[in-house]
């Protein structure tokens, strides 16, 4: 029988890179470090006695290699995907409440069709979804499962970083018309106006963002919800700072600034240390880490 190329982990580390263009990229997506994920892909490329990606200045690029594996690549971990959740269905153990919480931003843009597939695969899960801002108290059981977009782990939450999220800056069409785009000869936005944030989500990094940036800036109006954030770029109050999952759904925005680096954040799935390894909890973490680690490309703006 001859020797085997490609193990599931490879297939991940594969389309990860060619996804990203980056292995420092896909190291973190995959939650692997760097020197791992670097040693991985050239055991790969040994096993597969090809060179599957051109390593450029500016990052990793298929080769004609790699483009002939990568398709198939993908049909084999969607169709191990499916076998995972058509095995697991069958595991009556995974049944039961599961509370969980996040922000608005996510719940609305992004997490929806990600918990209708959960419930496919898991028919005896009761979802319960609180959207919520502020930092829920896992200590406190308020929640079961947080998946929060965060700089780092705070408090007693115990989790896992799945992917970065990016943020950048957006207006709508009628706004820039009006007003223009923003001019870097004018300091801290002088001439516009901004959607800021109210102060009980002020640490957010795009809070404290448009706090050193937007000082000459008219506040237009201030908010504790990002989507209620988007409707009024979108009536074109003013300038906004927006998860990309969130701002580029919307086409009437447009994206003036960003992805900003500073702005950038974790995507965590957390959760109190006493009850990770129940069964459900366990399974519901990785099903959404697997499912965010996908997507990372996207959140990444």
């Amino acid at each position: 029988m001859p020797d085997t190329v490609f193990e599931r982990a490879d297939l991940a580390l594969l389309l990860a890179v060619a996804e990203t263009g980056s292995l420092a990229k896909a190291a973190q997506a995959l939650g692997v470090h760097h020197a791992t994920a670097f040693r991985r892909l050239a055991d790969l490329e040994h096993r597969a006695r090809a060179r599957l990606f051109e390593r450029l200045p500016h990052g990793y690029r298929l080769t004609r290699a790699g483009e002939r594996v990568a398709a198939p690549a993908r049909e084999v971990q969607r169709a191990l995907h499916e076998l995972d959740a058509r095995v697991l269905e069958e595991d009556r153990a995974v049944a039961g409440p599961v509370r969980l919480t996040t922000s608005d931003g996510l719940a609305s843009a992004y997490l929806a069709p990600h918990l209708a597939a959960l419930a496919e695969a898991y028919p005896g899960l009761q979802l319960e979804l609180v959207v919520e801002n502020r930092l829920s108290d896992l200590a406190e059981r308020e929640v079961d499962i947080a998946i929060r977009p965060a700089q780092r782990l705070a408090g007693h939450m115990v989790g896992r970083k799945a992917a970065r999220m990016a943020y950048a800056l957006y207006a709508s069409k009628g706004y820039v018309q009006r007003h223009g785009r923003l001019d870097p000869r004018a300091p801290e936005f002088a001439g516009h106006a901004v959607c800021h944030y109210d102060d009980s989500i002020a640490y957010f990094s795009t809070a404290r963002w448009l706090a050193r940036h937007a000082g000459k800036a008219r506040v237009a109006a201030r908010c504790n919800h990002l989507t209620a954030m988007r409707e009024l770029a979108r009536a074109g109050l003013g300038i906004a700072a927006l998860p990309c999952v969130l701002g580029d759904t919307e086409d009437s925005l447009v994206r003036l600034l960003g992805p900003l680096p500073a702005m950038e954040t974790g995507v965590w799935l957390c959760t109190h240390p006493g009850i990770r390894k129940v069964r459900r909890i366990r399974t519901v973490l990785d099903f959404l880490h697997a499912a965010i680690v996908r997507d990372a490309a996207r959140l990444a703006g």
